[in-house]
């Protein structure tokens, strides 16, 4: 697919949300699928630790770096 087919995604699209127990705890990835194709094109994960602290600033950069790279972006 071209960037541009990606840069234009709706802002509601289907998402699935799985779930992985750790020896730190739950951590939740939820992963947006593009409607027409259902390839999946973002990705955000979100874990035990609170809002500001070390694992969810991880969690967050890791989502963003997936998402870019799914989209064709670098990451």
């Amino acid at each position: 697919c071209s960037k541009n087919f990606w840069t234009m995604l709706p802002n509601r699209r289907p998402t699935e949300t799985v779930t992985a127990n750790t020896r730190f705890g739950r951590i939740h990835c939820s992963i947006s699928l593009h409607p027409e194709t259902g390839l999946p094109c973002e990705m955000f994960f979100t874990g035990r630790g609170t809002t500001g602290s070390e694992i969810e600033d991880i969690l967050y950069d890791l989502g963003v770096g997936l998402s870019k790279a799914l989209q064709g972006e670098d990451p």
